[in-house]
C-alpha cells in the first residue's frame, strides 16, 4: 500500500473484519536518508478468538517534523479481510 488513503483503507478493513488487540513490535529501524527510514517488525491481531501473527515493512518519511508512513507492506499466513479472501474490490 502506498499513501495515506490506501493505508487507511487497509486498517479500516481490519477493523471491519473484527480484528482486535492489534499488537505491533518494531524489530529494526534504518535511516535511508535525512527524512526517510525503513521500519520492520511483527504484528498480531486477534480475529475470531485466534491470534494471527504477521510481519510488516514500512517506509516512513518526515514531513514538517512528523514521521508518517509512506508505504506499508505486510505478510501473514491467513487472510483476514473480505478483500484478502477475494470478496472485495481492489
Amino acid at each position: 500500500m502506498q499513501g495515506r488513503t490506501e493505508i487507511q483503507i487497509q486498517f479500516q478493513e481490519l477493523f471491519d473484519a473484527n480484528a482486535s488487540n492489534l499488537d505491533t513490535t518494531v524489530k529494526d529501524v534504518a535511516r535511508t536518508g535525512r527524512d526517510t527510514a525503513l521500519v520492520t517488525g511483527g504484528y498480531s491481531p486477534v480475529v475470531s478468538d485466534r491470534l494471527i501473527m504477521g510481519h510488516f515493512l514500512q517506509i516512513i518519511r518526515q514531513e514538517s517534523g512528523t514521521w508518517k508512513i509512506a508505504q506499508h507492506v505486510f505478510a501473514r499466513p491467513e487472510a483476514i479481510t473480505e478483500r484478502e479472501r477475494g470478496g472485495g474490490t481492489d
